[in-house]
């Protein structure tokens, strides 16, 4: 038997209820209706939805515009690479 799809999903996230209870949810929702009362510990279920997680490709390197710093941006098919960026001190300078 496969190791569950969800359990290296980047779509999957944890939640924390006010009595500190985890549990786990996708922002897509469960792949299929069996899925809802498993308790097994892997699946053949495929899901359209799955994204692999992976700290790697997800970043790019930046600097920060104003002092130079090397900062970690989420990297987006869809961002500016060359977009204004400011690190958390230099953005607050600038707000005062």
């Amino acid at each position: 038997m496969a190791e569950c799809i969800c359990s290296d999903c980047r779509n999957l996230k944890r939640l924390i209820d006010d009595e500190g209870k985890e549990t786990y949810e996708c922002r897509f929702g469960l792949p299929s209706d069996k899925c809802e009362q498993c308790e097994e510990e892997g699946c053949d279920i495929v899901c359209n939805n799955y994204e692999e997680e992976s700290d790697e490709a997800d970043y790019i390197l930046v600097s920060c515009k104003d002092c130079g710093r090397e900062l970690k941006k989420m990297y987006n098919d869809n961002d500016d690479p060359e977009g204004e960026i400011f690190c958390v001190d230099c953005y607050l300078k600038r707000q005062l």
